[in-house]
């Protein structure tokens, strides 16, 4: 299980889709912690103007005991935002986070997530209508931009004039998606810019980057870290204890982590175990970094057609394959 640990740092952990819902992240809390804050994946409204049951019930109280949970939202009309805030309100959530900063077409072309960054003015609407309605604080995380990085620093300038909690810049622009390094020079320049506390995002992936973050900027004091934590979920305690090696037995307790998150799913599922694998198989995307031989474990469990094989490949893989 976890160890205690000194919090040097505010560390949250970003929100990503179909990881980090709340059965992962209890599960992430009991067996590493390290993480101060977990913001969930965006709410969206349907067609109909209404949440899943899905997306409802990873926010419900009840999935969320013992952790700081902090919903996200993504919307371009006002109706849509106050809607969800409203029903984040009566689950007794104080703050919600505005989706800013997705950058994958299908959404940035509906002007949703990152899509936003070149609408200054409804940006601007939206928060005009929304605030005055809405009984949540709100924070903001946003990218650059949508096709360069020209929309950052005049969005701080907007966000300047409304009663924000938190700015979180994510420094790459939507048509980036992952590629290439986050522009820490851009950072730099635009962080002097916001009237807000500001945290950073975007390619953390040692405590040496978080050491070297915090000492280049000392006014930030949260950082958020995404895909490097699910790949080593011991990183954030790692960075809390300011120290990279692992003095237990890591290969186990991720094991036991694994385990128990692959049971938990397969409790859950109306969908059979095929849906259960192929959602594992979404974790090990990135599980298989935390292995010498990452592509060689990860293509074990896309050969995984159905529960017995993908029991066989966890053997296989936790038997005979080095943890990093």
């Amino acid at each position: 299980m976890k160890n205690n640990q000194s919090h040097p740092f505010e560390l949250s952990l970003a929100p990503i889709q179909g990881i980090t819902d709340y059965t992962f992240r209890k599960l992430f809390e009991q067996y590493f912690g390290g993480i101060n804050k977990y913001f969930a994946p965006y709410l969206r409204v349907d067609s109909k103007g209404g949440l899943s049951n899905k997306q409802m019930r990873d926010l419900l109280p009840g999935n969320n005991v013992g952790i700081h949970v902090i919903p996200q939202i993504m919307a371009n009309r006002p109706h849509d935002f106050i809607s969800m805030c409203s029903f984040l309100a009566d689950q007794g959530y104080t703050e919600v986070n505005w989706n800013l900063g997705c950058p994958y077409p299908m959404i940035t072309n509906r002007g949703l997530g990152a899509g936003l960054l070149d609408k200054p003015e409804l940006t601007a609407q939206i928060l005009d209508e929304v605030l005055p309605k809405i009984s949540l604080n709100l924070s903001i995380k946003l990218r650059s931009g949508v096709y360069n990085e020209n929309a950052l620093a005049s969005m701080l300038q907007i966000f300047n004039n409304y009663p924000l909690t938190e700015v979180i810049i994510h420094p790459r622009y939507a048509k980036q998606l992952y590629r290439g390094m986050a522009n820490r020079n851009l950072f730099a320049e635009v962080l002097p810019i916001s009237t807000h506390p500001v945290c950073y995002n975007g390619d953390i992936a040692s405590v040496e980057d978080c050491l070297q973050l915090s000492e280049q900027f000392p006014t930030v004091k949260h950082f958020m870290i995404g895909r490097a934590v699910i790949s080593n979920p011991f990183l954030a305690a790692q960075i809390q204890q300011k120290n990279s090696n692992l003095a237990f037995d890591a290969k186990k307790q991720f094991a036991e982590f694994h385990a128990a998150l692959f049971a938990s799913y397969l409790s859950q599922s109306e969908g059979g175990d095929k849906q259960v694998i192929l959602k594992m198989l979404g974790f090990w995307e990135y599980f298989a970094l935390s292995f010498t031989n990452s592509d060689k474990v990860y293509k074990k469990f896309r050969k995984a057609k159905n529960k017995n094989e993908y029991q066989a490949a966890i053997s296989e893989v936790f038997a005979n394959e080095t943890f990093i």
